[in-house]
């Protein structure tokens, strides 16, 4: 690896979760995380993409610096698809149980989650993708995680369900990680090492 100087990017969340997550991935590729608790405005879209994106470009008017920002969201099949872009306005309604209730008698439980990273830093955006699939638990398991981890089983882990594992082991597997992965990727690449 070549010697690197750590560059800063800001990261547009109020979620310590999703922080300390991102920042173990980058932090050993050179890139320091530096925590925006902006408020993010959640535009009603059809995609997390279209949420990501609007959201870089809103928070980059406040900023004026690098930045990213990550959406993410639960597809379930016997949902078609819910709650999907909404999956975090789902998590504060319903919650755990309310998706549980949702899928309860439905043979098929499989779902996958999907994170974007958006990077704009004035100039340049860029969208980054991650994906896990997997499947709805009939009940919560474990303490770690967030949000719908503690029901939604990767089919590498299975019946193992995210909240289950250590920050480091969900880090090998989760949308969010694939996402950031592919993020780190390219700005090291492309921006941090010309």
């Amino acid at each position: 690896m070549k010697d690197v100087k750590k560059t800063e990017v800001a990261f547009i969340t109020q979620n310590k979760h999703k922080f300390i997550e991102a920042s173990g991935l980058l932090d050993r590729l050179g890139i320091n995380l530096i925590m925006a608790p902006l408020n993010k405005m959640e535009i009603q879209a059809s995609t997390i993409q279209e949420v990501a994106t609007y959201a870089a470009l809103e928070a980059y008017e406040h900023l004026h610096k690098p930045l990213i920002v990550e959406d993410a969201g639960l597809f379930v099949k016997a949902l078609n698809g819910f709650p999907g872009v909404y999956s975090s306005y789902a998590f504060t309604t319903i919650g755990i149980n309310g998706l549980i209730a949702l899928v309860k008698g439905k043979k098929d439980r499989s779902a996958f989650f999907e994170a974007i990273v958006a990077y704009f830093d004035g100039v340049e955006l860029k969208i980054f993708s991650g994906r896990v699939d997997g499947f709805i638990l009939n009940k919560p398991v474990g303490k770690n995680g967030f949000g719908f981890d503690p029901i939604f089983s990767p089919k590498e882990s299975f019946p193992k369900s995210f909240a289950q594992m250590s920050t480091r082991q969900k880090n090998k597997l989760s949308h969010r990680a694939r996402a950031f992965i592919a993020f780190s990727k390219w700005y090291t690449n492309t921006v941090n090492y010309t």
